[in-house]
């Protein structure tokens, strides 16, 4: 069965590209709650960058919010599927960003492309893929302004900071990475460490609130038990939110009170602040102490014609 839907999946990637990218985006983002905040993080103007893109959940978001969208994907079927399907406002670059240019075996568990890593020990030694992917440093793109740095690289995150120190430094922009400890034991201390020592301060997103990463217990806060084959099912936070140390508790003070809001005050904050009004078809809002999702009427519909 699950190889008839690999099959099925890859046969829509080649047929209908873009309408697969829309729908992967909208089906898939239920799970990454931090999508619903993009529009907070950074203004439309600024350059987005999507270090890790796969199959395009943040890619199609990040587009839908900013005026142009770098993304970079290593693994050759991600990243071509990934060419004909993102909007024009897209760049996707058929590589993985690290700490020096040279070149590396990209190794992928067969059947599960998210989980595709740089590192040797992200995975099981059996039934993988391996794939050679050039490497370049973000910094030696000389993109401007950025606004917003996405990272989702399996445990290579460190490195992919490494190469982008000049143009942290340069335009101060807010980060967006996904850490886990199953992948490198410490690597949520080594980030924060690294991070800090640049003028951040971290976040993350716990439910309706936005809290500093100084709460963040990973026994209790990234429970590997919540996972099942890579979904979270449980309590399992893997995406911090790193702001410019100087700004840093006006921003997340301004989230908060975003997070407090009826979706139509949420709506109108973001249609306000000069963010461009491209709101996310899904908008988050508190419920309940934790994060609902609700689908406007119209937006579906026009979420289709754009693709």
């Amino acid at each position: 069965m699950r190889r008839l839907k690999w099959w099925l999946r890859g046969l829509s990637q080649r047929i209908a590209p873009r309408l697969t990218f829309a729908i992967l985006a909208n089906r898939t983002w239920l799970h990454e709650p931090e999508i619903g905040l993009l529009p907070l993080l950074s203004s439309s103007n600024a350059l987005a960058i999507d270090a890790g893109a796969n199959k395009g959940v943040y890619l199609y978001h990040l587009s839908r919010h900013f005026q142009r969208v770098v993304a970079f994907e290593p693994l050759p079927e991600m990243s071509a599927f990934l060419k004909a399907a993102a909007p024009l406002n897209t760049t996707v670059h058929a590589l993985a960003l690290s700490n020096a240019a040279g070149e590396a075996e990209i190794m992928m568990p067969r059947g599960f492309n998210e989980l595709a890593s740089l590192e040797p020990s992200s995975g099981a030694a059996s039934n993988i893929e391996r794939h050679r992917t050039p490497l370049r440093t973000l910094d030696s793109f000389s993109l401007s302004p950025v606004g917003l740095i996405k990272i989702d690289v399996e445990g290579h995150e460190f490195a992919v900071l490494e190469g982008a120190r000049e143009t942290i430094a340069r335009y101060h922009p807010t980060i967006l990475v996904e850490v886990e400890e199953r992948h490198k034991p410490g690597g949520i201390a080594r980030i924060r460490g690294l991070l800090e020592s640049s003028g951040y301060e971290g976040y993350y997103l716990d439910g309706p609130a936005l809290r500093p990463i100084a709460d963040f217990d990973p026994a209790r806060d990234q429970d590997e038990g919540s996972l099942q084959r890579s979904v979270k099912v449980g309590r399992y936070i893997n995406n911090f939110i790193y702001f410019e140390r100087r700004q840093a508790a006006e921003r997340a003070a301004t989230i908060n009170r975003w997070l407090r809001m009826p979706p139509h005050a949420q709506t109108a904050m973001i249609d306000d602040s000069g963010g461009g009004g491209r709101v996310p078809a899904w908008h988050a809002a508190v419920a309940g102490g934790g994060l609902r999702f609700q689908k406007y009427k119209g937006e579906a519909r026009a979420t289709a014609d754009k693709v």
